[in-house]
């Protein structure tokens, strides 16, 4: 019974944060520190070193004007996780990113 409840704790404190409105405003700023700002905002951690090693160099990339105003987390995540080939997933209550099966790997190049 304690199991289930907990289940259920949990499944709700998730779907709480990915219902968290987010405000993010900024002329430039990388991917990485624009997920830590709504992480944070929605109650999460962010778990930097993780995400680097698996996203490495997309989440360095630059996001330029960004305007994201009481918006839901999830939606906030995927305009500026998608136009970078990135996706991101809860693990223990922190974010962390990874890449998208269709981003480019280091090393790769676009055939045409």
């Amino acid at each position: 019974m304690k199991r289930i409840f907990a289940f259920c704790i949990m499944i709700w404190c998730l779907e709480a944060q990915q219902d968290a409105k987010i405000t993010y405003l900024a002329t430039q700023a990388s991917v990485q520190d624009v997920v830590r700002t709504m992480a944070a905002q929605a109650g999460l951690g962010y778990h930097w070193q993780k995400s680097f090693d698996q996203t490495n160099p997309l989440c360095l990339r630059w996001v330029r004007d960004v305007r994201i105003e009481a918006v839901p987390f999830g939606t906030a995540m995927q305009r500026i996780l998608e136009p970078v080939g990135l996706r991101y997933g809860i693990e223990n209550g922190s974010v962390v990113l990874s890449r998208a099966p269709n981003a480019i790997q280091p090393g790769d190049t676009e055939r045409s």
